[in-house]
């Protein structure tokens, strides 16, 4: 199982936000293992990330937790404890962890000048802390506040120490660590770490690490390179300290170095991204043999340097140079007449950037003849060097180089450029010219124009065919143009139009980048030549839609971005035409995010080979509220897989609205929108779905329902919204889930119960009944399982209510008492008293922690279970109030009262929003829909009204009792709702098709109560007859048609007194014990002869059913005379015996 964000981070800094709160991110089939062996995951609060890894990051621990014996502890062998509060190791920390090799414990204690709030903070460390552990090979101590090298143990191989006020090594810093080999002391002493001094390396001090190959000792006031390091070293970083002479001397030793960092010594300092100081006048110094023992070096850094010249002879003896980094330096007229790179013949890379002349752009540059000799040359970079002409004279050294890949030429002033010079470089795979003024039309060459031969009907040999493993995804919607051959780069610059003879000669370009320029027409010609073209990003443009040829020139079209280009779709009266899209027969990614699109465009996107399609940031939520103008808008792409609706300001996503999505669907994100209601059933339209997210909206709580069963749901992302409450089973139906994230929502723990029976939890369906004789009774649904009778009230149990974990059991009474329970053997409750007179609800907010009550008095009053103590008392309410319920979420409640009246409150406000007065007489009952969106009534004056909450309005009205209506219950999914009378029979109604669905016999006195299983599967009723009935509820399971396509009426027009019903008697009951029964199916529609014929035999039925009944109370009480004559012949019995 997994309790954190679902993603590692890798700083805790200041600079990277606050501290994130722990989440719920829970890896189903994990948690079902944990779970199936009776215990929550070993190893919380951190998260068990893999089978040797632990994550304790960012739980603001003060200390390091000691993990319970029962865990596996043997088998953890990767432990993080960074950016926590760690402040004081103790010797016995780690020693519970015999196997233990990488310990992370990165920012818990960092230094008074890189806290957040400069906090001062010193972290102790016992002596033998680490000691403990002789397995361990990586430990990372940096950012912390420590002055010295703690005691560690000979198993060390790398050790992090960076970020720390350890300012001096010494012989005895590292003694004994001879399997060390990686070693990291950067930023001891720098401007964010500040120390006033140098940090001290003792001569020899590190000469006895014989194994030790990675040294770096960045940004530490450095002023010489420390002498008698260890002479294996591969990598040497020194980079940013002050070091402005090198000498032979000083790097003599170091035969085997592969990698030389000793760059930012003598600093440029004219736009530097830090605080820094200038090189002094004539410096750096280097001497022309500094680097000729480095026979070996393939790396060599020197950015940032100030140097404005470079000297032959430091290369000399570099055969084995790979990358040179010469960047932000001043070598704009060394570049164009140098010589130094002439023996670099196995140089790959060459990093010139930002080597302009302070405050100057020149016209034109001209590499010099030597860049000709690099014949290994891979990557060159020229990013702001700052010319204004692109043209074959200035790159014409590079075109006899074969492997050249990467040309990166950014940010240097360009308004012109030959871009047909770049058909003399079969190798190049990327030129990047953004940044830059470019505006067009480009210069070319005529003898570029033509086209191959066949060169217009050319196709890949489909290397870019989708895998369904290899998907977009959420964060990279469009194809990663690295895979392609030749990428051009041409976004962030000044143009408007596009001109064919702008790509003359680049027929070969499989990936254009367009983004952010003020291109606004397409018209289906201006990429003629571009016949091998993948990918077009047109992004952050203001691109007009209209044309229905745009981009059919473009055979080899496979992702099209046209995200950004929000202007033309935000004029009023704008037409724009989307059927370009059916005319791209290989499109198969397509980004129309961010574009405010909501009207005048194509009723409906088509396409037969569309697989992803980005529709995020759009105003859906209006198209959708244009009747069925845009209802199909999706449904044409055939072939969907991926689609993105976040933030299109969608209040509500209804089952006709999932019903026209493509079926092909697999994947759907929903982020960022208003949904506070979701219904769960509805994912049945969509079969092949295996992943939904959710996060960033308003649900809070998932109630309504379950995931449907026969789901192929994999992932799950509900994370940020406010969800307070799971309700029972709710993921149990998803056999398929093994991703869920429930991260930063309000839960406060996780319910095994959520996960129903695929967690083996063995929970059985338990239902509490109170009674007039003054007692509670808890039935336990399992076979074989005992009832419990709990004692305790004084008078008449008038309400029961479990809490949502069901751990705890509330009960009102005539007693004017409320008791809360354990429903256990022991049967323990504590007693609220506050109530005045008889007790006549008890209701659970849906996190727990609060309850709220009514009574006889005419008050409301809430109380709080985690505290037991009364809160608030609400008392608006001029007569008995009888029933009290808390919204799904928790702000509101509803009351309703013998005043012919139902109230609607504000918690918080404690104030009443509204009253309905519709009612003819007491009303007895009322609840709230699971979408918290609307309530039912029920009324003496035998009547059922669902009003909606936020608009006061009535919904639905319905007069099909004969007596007063004495309880109501919702099924979880919202479809459905059933009702018990003072008539002896319960009614089911169908709320989607308002109308009457089964009229159920059984109760031979008033029903006096009824209620749903919080899955909905089952529901029981009580009454007078001192009956309590269990009904198996498969309607919702024959009705699925009926859920899949309908919404909730806005109104019903007049009340159901004249729909039609049928009557099923069910004469099954019990006494004391459970009755479980089925609602049958309502039969279809039926001709009228066949429903007449139909109609006596339920009425012969009927009659004989309650004669089953009127024989089975005889024998009942037959039954009870003879147990009483046993009884009385016993104790005769017993006096006779002597």
């Amino acid at each position: 199982m997994s309790l954190g964000s679902g993603s590692q981070r890798q700083f805790c800094g200041p600079c990277h936000g606050a501290p994130l709160p722990l989440s719920l991110l829970v890896q189903a089939q994990v948690l079902a293992l944990a779970l199936s062996q009776g215990a929550l995951p070993a190893f919380l609060p951190c998260e068990f990330q893999a089978p040797d890894y632990i994550n304790c990051e960012w739980l603001f621990l003060l200390s390091v937790p000691h993990f319970s014996a029962s865990s596996p502890r043997e088998n953890i062998t990767k432990l993080s404890l960074s950016c926590n509060r760690i402040r004081h190791l103790h010797n016995s920390d780690f020693a519970h962890l015999p196997g233990l090799r990488w310990l992370n414990l990165k920012w818990n204690c960092p230094p008074s000048s890189l806290s957040i709030m400069h906090w001062a903070c010193h972290m102790t460390i016992e002596p033998h802390t680490f000691l403990a552990v002789p397995t361990l090979e990586e430990l990372n101590l940096s950012y912390n506040n420590i002055t010295t090298v703690p005691a560690l143990p000979h198993s060390l191989r790398t050790l992090s120490l960076s970020r720390t006020n350890i300012l001096v090594i010494d012989a005895a810093s590292f003694r004994g660590l001879h399997a060390l080999t990686h070693l990291y002391m950067d930023g001891n002493c720098y401007y964010q770490n500040p120390c006033g001094r140098a940090v001290q390396v003792a001569p020899g001090a590190l000469l006895g690490l014989h194994n030790l190959t990675h040294l770096s000792l960045k940004y530490n006031n450095l002023t010489a390179v420390p002498r008698d390091l260890p002479p294996g070293l591969h990598n040497l970083l020194l980079s940013y300290n002050r070091i402005v002479s090198l000498g032979p001397a000083d790097l003599a030793n170091f035969t085997a170095l592969r990698v030389l960092d000793v760059g930012g010594n003598c600093r440029r300092c004219d736009h530097a991204r830090n605080p820094c100081v200038e090189c002094p006048p004539g410096f750096p110094q280097l001497h022309p043999d500094t680097f000729s023992s480095l026979s070996h070096l393939e790396g060599l850094v020197l950015k940032d340097s100030s140097l404005s010249s470079l000297d032959t002879r430091w290369f000399r003896g570099l055969g084995n140079l790979s990358v040179l980094d010469l960047s932000e330096n001043f070598l704009y007229d060394c570049i164009q007449n140098t010589t130094a790179f002439q023996g670099l013949r196995k140089l790959r890379k060459l990093y010139l950037s930002f080597n302009y002349h302070k405050g100057v752009s020149y016209a034109h540059m001209t590499l010099a003849p030597s860049f000709g000799r690099l014949r290994a040359l891979e990557v060159l970079d020229m990013t702001g060097i700052f010319f204004r002409e692109l043209s074959e004279s200035t790159l014409r050294p590079l075109a006899r180089l074969p492997v050249l890949q990467t040309l990166k030429l950014q940010m240097n002033f360009i308004n012109w450029a030959q871009l047909s010079v770049f058909q003399a470089y079969p190798s190049l795979r990327q030129v990047d010219l953004s940044n830059n003024r470019i505006s067009g039309p480009l210069g070319s060459n005529a003898s570029t124009w033509e086209v191959g031969a066949g060169g217009a009907n050319w196709r890949p040999a489909g290397h870019l065919a989708p895998d369904p493993r290899d998907a977009p995804s959420s964060e990279d919607f469009m194809l990663n143009c690295k895979n392609l051959s030749f990428t051009l780069d041409l976004s962030r610059n000044n143009l408007v139009t596009i001109e064919p003879e702008m790509f003359a000669g680049l027929s070969r370009l499989q990936c254009l980048r367009l983004s952010y320029n003020s291109i606004s027409q397409v018209n289906g010609s201006q990429f003629v030549l571009l016949t091998s073209l993948q990918v077009l990003d047109l992004s952050y443009n203001k691109l007009d839609l209209y044309h229905g040829r745009s981009f059919t020139e473009l055979p080899c079209l496979r992702a099209l971005d046209l995200s950004y280009n929000s202007q033309a779709f935000t004029m009023q009266g704008m037409g724009h035409n989307f059927s370009f899209v059916a005319q791209l027969p290989g499109l198969r990614y397509l980004s129309l995010a961010h574009n405010a699109i909501h009207s005048r465009v194509s009723p409906e996107l088509r396409s037969a080979s569309l697989r992803a399609l980005d529709f995020s940031g759009n105003a859906l939520n209006r198209m959708w509220n244009e009747g069925d103008l845009y209802l199909r808008f999706f449904q044409g792409l055939s072939q969907l897989v991926s689609l993105d609706l976040s933030r299109n300001h969608l209040h509500a996503v209804l089952p006709h609205n999932l019903g026209h999505l493509p079926r092909s669907l697999q994947r759907l994100r929903l982020q960022d929108n208003y949904l506070a209601f979701f219904n769960w059933s509805s994912l049945t339209l969509l079969p092949r779905l295996e992943s939904l997210d959710l996060a960033g909206n308003q649900l809070k709580a998932l109630t309504n329902g379950s995931l449907p069963a026969d789901s192929r749901l994999r992932r799950l992302d509900v994370s940020r919204n406010r969800i307070n409450f799971v309700a029972l089973g709710f993921f149990a139906p998803a056999t398929q889930l093994q991703e869920l994230n429930l991260s930063r929502n309000a839960l406060r723990t996780l319910d095994p119960s959520w996960f129903g029976a695929r967690v083996a939890l063995n929970k059985a369906l338990k239902l509490a009944s109170g009674s007039m004789d003054s007692c509670l009774m808890v039935w336990h649904m399992k076979p074989q399982s005992r009832a419990y009778r709990f004692t305790g009230h004084k008078d008449a149990v008038t309400s029961v209510n479990f809490s949502p974990s069901g751990h705890l059991l509330a009960s009102g009474s005539r007693d004017k008492t409320v008791r809360l329970w354990v429903p256990n053997v022991k049967g323990e409750s504590t007693v609220f008293r506050a109530h005045t007179a008889t007790v006549r609800s008890v209701h659970f907010c849906s996190d727990g922690q609060s309850l709220v009550t009514a009574s006889d008095d005419k008050t409301v009053k809430v109380w709080s279970t985690h505290r037991q103590k009364f809160l608030f008392s609400l008392s608006q309410h001029i007569n008995w109030v009888r029933c009290a319920k808390f919204s799904p979420d928790g702000r509101l409640i509803v009351s309703a009262s013998d005043d012919k009246t139902v109230k609607l409150w504000d918690k918080t406000s404690r104030e009443c929003v509204h009253s309905y007065c519709e009612h003819g007489g007491f009303v007895t009952y009322v609840d709230f829909h699971p979408s918290g969106t609307c309530i039912a009534a029920a009324g003496m004056d035998n009547t059922v009204k669902l009003w909606d909450v936020r608009t006061h309005r009535l919904l639905q009205h319905y007069q099909l009792h004969s007596a007063a209506v004495n309880a109501l219950s919702f099924h979880p999914s919202g479809n459905y709702l059933i009702t018990a009378s003072s008539d002896s029979t319960l009614k089911i109604l169908d709320l989607m098709e308002g109308r009457l669905l089964y009229t159920l016999h059984g109760h031979q006195g008033p029903a006096t109560t009824v209620a749903f299983s919080r899955t909905g599967e089952y529901f029981a009723s009580g009454g007078s007859d001192e009956q309590v009935m269990v009904w198996k509820s498969n309607f919702d399971v024959d009705y699925g048609d009926v859920t899949k396509g309908q919404r909730l009426p806005a109104a019903l027009a007049s009340s159901s007194r004249n729909l039609p019903e049928v009557d099923f008697h069910i004469p099954g009951r019990a006494r004391s014990q459970e009755s479980v029964q089925s609602v049958p199916r309502e039969p279809a529609s039926t001709p009228q002869a066949l429903t007449s014929t139909l109609e006596h035999i339920v009425g012969q039925l009927d009659v004989l059913t309650q004669t089953v009944c009127i024989l089975e109370q005889r024998l009942t009480l037959t039954e009870d005379k003879l147990k009483q004559c046993l009884e009385n012949q016993q104790l005769i019995m017993q006096r006779v015996t002597p």
